[in-house]
């Protein structure tokens, strides 16, 4: 899969719908150094949640504009998420570790 601290080959997409309308929130697993799938694509109401699973190494889920972000000093384990009123596109990384990238698409 991963190595390093970065995401091989092209980023996989997953559809993400709104937990206000029965649906699922869109998941992100933060593990082996990657966030996967790197690029998710949710309805405008959605919410995405990352779930850290790196067996003790810290990351953190930050947008590359500051608009929102998990916990600074970093998540070792649990969850964080966020929900996503507007659509656009959204890039984020890990603060810790620059080459991990993420994107959230709403539409």
């Amino acid at each position: 899969m991963a190595t390093a601290c970065g995401q091989q080959g092209a980023p996989s997409t997953t559809s993400g719908s709104n937990p206000a309308n029965g649906g699922s929130p869109a998941a992100v697993s933060v593990k082996n150094l990657a966030f996967t799938p790197a690029a998710v694509t949710i309805a405008a109401g959605g919410t995405v949640v990352w779930r850290f699973e790196d067996g003790g190494v810290p990351h953190t889920v930050t947008a590359d504009g500051n608009s929102f972000g998990s916990a600074p000093n970093g998540l070792t384990s649990g969850r964080f998420e966020h929900g996503f009123g507007k659509a656009g596109t959204y890039d984020y990384h890990c603060d810790f570790h620059p080459t991990m990238k993420g994107t959230v698409t709403v539409r």
